[in-house]
């Protein structure tokens, strides 16, 4: 076995499949392009690659299922921790 090969192997599968060792690892910002109120679900299905509806839709019925309030909570947090997307010039 090379020790060093699977090493490597091992970083690279836990810094993502998709992206090259040298690039910048992706970060999630509110959506400024996608928003309907602060920009929370657009900016997670631009981080995942996902149909900003779905992302949507999902939350909705997540929230509806656990009670309202967690998914109403969970969504003011995220809207207040997230950075905004920087300005692309």
């Amino acid at each position: 076995m090379n020790n060093t090969g699977d090493i490597l192997l091992a970083w690279r599968i836990m810094q993502g499949m998709n992206q090259d060792l040298n690039s910048h690892p992706k970060k999630l910002y509110l959506s400024s392009k996608d928003k309907k109120i602060f920009g929370v679900c657009g900016g997670i299905a631009d981080y995942f690659g996902a149909d900003p509806t779905v992302v949507r839709l999902a939350w909705i019925l997540a929230t509806v299922l656990t009670g309202v309030a967690p998914g109403v909570l969970a969504y003011i947090v995220a809207a207040i921790v997230m950075p905004k997307e920087p300005i692309q010039r």
